[in-house]
Order: structure tokens, then sequence, then C-alpha cells
């Protein structure tokens, strides 16, 4: 106190207060090293930056102070400006919050009236919060299934080739599941008609029960096991993430609600749900003349054309319904060089070409009015070639690893860099097809960048084949366990198992 009282006498009478200053120490600028040495006590003579040094992961910010002070160590007003020394490993907003986008090091200064102080950051790779599966529950021993809608039809009932009720097989292989590292699943369910004609023609678009619930109006006694299904993943620990299949996306808003409504009430705010992901297509497609296609939503047609307007009425009634804007998405392509290039288009596609798929469930997102940070950007990501079938006219190929490394990058170049959203695989894996590289490895590397770039994870397409003659079939993805009674596994699932941290 004497001594600042000293300083303070000294300063009233003129330069000679140059002699009063505080010491100098890391992470801050010394007296005597610019305007601030003076008498004006508006001066900045220091900036004390904390904390010096912090080590984080990939998109988890942290954030810096900075504080000005005069000749004698008084705070000054004013505005700090923030920079980083790399900022493709860490941004730093103008109120020094910085979100780490990649792995490494950067320096983060501060600066105020001519002073600047300076801290480090070190960012290592995230960890994935989300260690999924696509899963097909197997009928092990027999020649195909379980189908979705089978499962939850036959919940309860003896399985004359596993000698248990299907809710015990379930939970056997939920069980091997864990054993792995995995916490959640993705489960699909599509809008089914209530009797399979064998047919997928228009007029008549069949989709069997075996696939999922009846649409519009779903069977009481599918939902009803379906609680049960969710009931059994929340006491083995796992979460699930559930694919809403809809090849009716045009048909009036209260017809959907019919189908939608009942499910979300039966599951909508139980424990287990993750999300729910909004998938399917028109009944027929107008440009083809063909049966709409029970998979992503194609949301490349654009955010006028008659999915987007779907999805986007779909998230809206989920909020109505009682779910999160977080539990609510739609599984977005990322990565198809053919999209990407947004040739020309037919019947239904807004303005005439294609569209980032991302980009437009961004905008529905943006015209939903969603923060950002309530988001949940649901991704198809397989790693493949660039160039590899199909492919846009002249394209010139990249290798499968920086092509991946090129689609994260754009993923974020689209949402934000800075975003605090959600970014999940609901389905991923390795496009068959490249002999470069085995899918092993290139499941390896899909999972070693999205933990560099801090994506939360995703589910690998696949758990099991749907039927005998899958395994083998270099055409399809390769399973994590091979079908068949005994649990006889492929390489993937030792390339899962470390990254999810099992065995």
């Amino acid at each position: 106190m004497k001594s600042s009282m000293r300083c303070l006498a000294l300063l009233l009478l003129g330069p000679i207060a140059a002699a009063c200053g505080a010491s100098s120490d890391s992470g801050t600028t010394g007296p005597g090293q610019g305007p601030g040495a003076g008498g004006n006590p508006a001066a900045v003579a220091s900036i004390r930056i904390s904390p010096t040094s912090d080590s984080t992961v990939v998109r988890r910010p942290v954030t810096f102070t900075a504080t000005a002070q005069n000749a004698v160590g008084s705070v000054v007003s004013g505005t700090v400006t923030w920079t980083s020394s790399d900022t493709d490993v860490a941004r730093v907003s103008p109120l020094g919050v910085v979100t780490p986008t990649d792995t490494g090091q950067a320096t983060i200064s501060a600066s105020q009236g001519g002073q600047s102080a300076s801290a480090t950051i070190a960012v290592s790779p995230a960890p994935l919060t989300v260690r999924g599966l696509f899963t097909q529950f197997e009928e092990r021993g027999a020649p195909s299934g379980y189908y979705d809608g089978d499962l939850l039809q036959r919940w309860d009932s003896l399985d004359s080739y596993v000698g248990t009720t299907v809710a015990t097989e379930v939970a056997a292989q939920m069980d091997a599941m864990r054993a792995i590292g995995v916490n959640t699943i993705t489960f699909e369910l599509r809008a089914t008609d209530s009797v399979y004609t064998g047919n997928f023609t228009p007029p008549d678009c069949n989709v069997p029960p075996v696939l999922g619930v009846r649409w519009p109006r779903p069977d009481a006694s599918k939902l009803a096991n379906l609680v049960k299904l969710f009931d059994l993943a929340q006491q083995k620990g796992m979460r699930i993430i559930l694919s809403l299949v809809n090849t009716h996306m045009d048909q009036p808003a209260d017809t959907n609600a019919l189908w939608l409504g009942p499910i979300f009430t039966a599951v909508g705010r139980h424990p287990a749900l993750a999300f729910v992901q909004f998938a399917g297509d028109v009944y027929v497609d107008p440009g083809s003349n063909s049966c709409g296609t029970p998979a992503e939503p194609p949301l490349w047609l654009g955010p006028t054309a008659a999915p987007a307007a779907y999805v986007k009425w779909a998230i809206g009634f989920g909020q109505t319904m009682g779910l999160s804007p977080q539990q609510l998405s739609a599984e977005a392509i990322v990565g198809d060089a053919f999209v990407q290039s947004q040739p020309p288009a037919g019947a239904g596609a807004t303005g005439g070409h294609l569209w980032d798929p991302l980009g437009v469930l961004k905008t529905i997102f943006d015209q939903l009015g969603i923060p950002d940070s309530l988001r949940t950007y649901a991704l198809s990501f397989y790693e493949h070639r660039k160039c590899q079938s199909p492919a846009p006219t002249g394209c010139v190929d990249v290798p499968a690893g920086p092509w991946a490394d090129s689609t994260v990058r754009r993923i974020f170049a689209t949402v934000g860099p800075a975003t605090r959203a959600h970014i999940v695989a609901i389905e991923m894996g390795v496009t068959p097809g490249d002999p470069s590289t085995t899918a092993q490895q290139g499941l390896d590397d899909l999972l070693s960048r999205m933990e560099r770039y801090g994506l939360d994870g995703g589910s690998y397409y696949r758990w099991t084949g749907f039927q005998n003659s899958d395994d083998g079939n270099p055409s399809v993805a390769v399973p994590v366990k091979l079908r068949g009674y005994a649990y006889t596994y492929t390489a993937i699932k030792d390339v899962l198992a470390k990254h999810y941290g099992g065995r």
C-alpha cells in the first residue's frame, strides 16, 4: 500500500513517475517498453494475458483474458485486439474465446495501445463421443433377418434358431457391441404398407411390413415393442439414433403427422433417444417416374424441393411434440464430388441443378431459427476417392485419405469453423471398390480424421449383413460380424475397438 501511495504521489509530480512500475512476468509486457511508460494514466504500459498457456482438444473452446495496465499498474479500459498465429489450428474471437479447429500448437496474442502479450495453446485430437454401429440385429443361424419391423413384431416370441426370445437375442448382441466400445446404434424404421405385394413399381411403390411400421397409422404392437427396445438400450448403457424413412414426403402434413406423431409419443422423450433423423423420398419421383428411394433424403434437390420442405416441416413438428431441436435432423451426404459440382437436374430440383445437401440442411436450420449450439448435423460420410463413380465431367482424382480430409474441411466451411453444433455421421464407412486400400485401413483413416478435427463420431455401416450371401460380397460394405450362430468378426471389429476403447 505504501509503495502504491508513493507511486501515485510521484505520478502527480510528472515524468519522474516513470520510475514507478510493475515488475514483468510471463504473458506480460514490462514498463518502459512503449507509450504507456509516460505520465498519461490512460496510456497502456503493459498487458497481462491469462492463462499464459493451456491445452485442450479440438472443438473444445478455451477463453483467454487480457488486462491492460498503465505505468502504475492501474487497469486501462479499451478494446483488446486478439490474433492467432495459426488460424488452421485455433481461431480466436474478439472476446478472447479460442476455438481449436485442428491439432497442433498456436500462439494467441492480445494487443492494446501499442502493447501486446501472448500465450500458447496446444490442441490434441478429441475422443469420439458417438461410438456407433448402424444396426440390423441378426437372426443368428438363419439365412437372413432380422429386419427391423420383423424384429419389433416378434420381440417377445421364441426364436427357434437361437432357442431364446428375440428380446434375449437382441440383448446378447448388444453385449457383444458394448464389448467393442459401442455406445450408440442407428436403428432404421421405414414407413411400410400393411401387406407385401412384391412390387416396387409405380403406382404400387410397396414397402413390406418387415422393414418398419405401417404408414400412415403405425402398428400399436410394434410401437409398444419399440419402447421395449429403447428400454433395453438404456439398460445396456446405449443410445439410439432413430432413422425414420418415409417415402411419402409429398403427402399432406396432416397425413404424415399421423405417422410421426405416435412414434414421437412412444419414444420422443425416452432417455435412450440420441436423436431422430428424417430420411426417405417422395412416393413417385417425377423426374424418372420411379418409386422414391427409401434412403437418405434427396436434399441435393435444393431448399424448395419437396424433400427439403418435408424435413423442415418434420423438424418443426417434432418440436411441437416435445423434442429438443438438438434431437431433430436429416441425413446429408458429404464428399460426393458429383453432387458438389451442382450439375443440371430435372423436375423437382430448385433452380434446375443439384445442391450441396449439407448446405441445404443448414438453410433449413437457419429458416427455423435454431441456434447453432442446438443443431445436430447428421451425415452420411464414406471414405472413397474423389472421382469414384459417379464422378463429374473432367474430375481430377484425389486419393481417399486426402479427399476425406478435404471433405471434413468443407463440412466446417459450410456450417461454420467455430460451430458448437453436434456433427454426427449416422452412417459412415468405406465405399467398396478402391483397390488401393482395404476397408479396415480406410475406416482407421476416417476415424482418425474425425478425432483430429473434432467430429462427434458416428455409426459404422454395418453390424452384420442382411443375408448370408452378403458375406464376402465385394460390392457391399464389410460388416463387423459375419453371419452365423458364432460371433466371428472381420478386421473391422479391431479398428472399431481401437477408436471406441473396446476390446
